[in-house]
């Protein structure tokens, strides 16, 4: 089985990571200032999740609150990334359906671009984790995800591999020619036919 060995440039892995982060760090900024203004007037907040009859709206209120302020810290640290960004997700996807969705695209009509465009940031690092400059890089878990990213990836391969010889080897078997066994009995062309009464094959009549 043929390997394909890629050879990655250095200054591109840094480039990638660097923008990475930089999306990461900008997107967690973000949440934590709309979270950081939601907590400094908790009290308006709460009467906004009342007055949208979102269902248990003390509950409501504070996972949308955590999911802004706790995911937006998680994000710019890059720590536990994925549950930072899955928080941040819901609650943008929460506030699209609730609040921005009939108003439309644009933000001057109080539209969902900007809740969308941080829904889709979060999937981003949800799917992809946090990139190799952050806490979650530092303490491995990243390094432990694609550990178990490419032993998966080996075993399907060794899969494969296998099904392609057997898938071979079947192929072969068809190709190759089965001659059934002569008995001793037959008749042979050039020595004649056996004789029983003599025990022996008798040269066969010349014309």
């Amino acid at each position: 089985m043929r390997t394909t060995q890629v050879v990655v440039d250095p200054s591109e892995q840094a480039a990638k990571a660097g923008a990475i982060t930089l999306l990461r760090v900008v997107v967690g900024v973000i949440m934590i200032a709309h979270g950081w203004q939601k907590l400094m007037d908790y009290g308006s907040w709460h009467a906004q999740i009342v007055q949208l009859g979102i269902p248990l709206p003390d509950v409501a209120a504070a996972l949308g609150l955590a999911g802004e302020l706790l995911g937006g810290l998680g994000l710019v640290l890059g720590c536990l990334t994925r549950i930072a960004a899955f928080g941040v997700a819901a609650t943008m996807a929460v506030a699209i359906v609730t609040v921005h969705i009939d108003n439309g695209l644009l933000m001057k009509n109080n539209g969902f671009e900007l809740p969308l465009v941080l829904l889709c940031a979060a999937l981003y690092f949800l799917a992809a984790g946090a990139g190799p400059l952050s806490v979650d890089a530092l303490i491995g878990l990243g390094a432990r995800r694609r550990a178990k990213l490419e032993e998966r990836a080996y075993e399907e391969d060794l899969v494969r591999a296998r099904r392609a010889e057997e898938h071979g080897r079947t192929l072969r078997a068809k190709h190759v020619p089965s001659h059934p066994a002569r008995s001793s009995d037959d008749q042979d062309e050039t020595i004649g036919p056996r004789d029983p009464r003599l025990g022996r094959h008798v040269p066969p009549a010349r014309h």
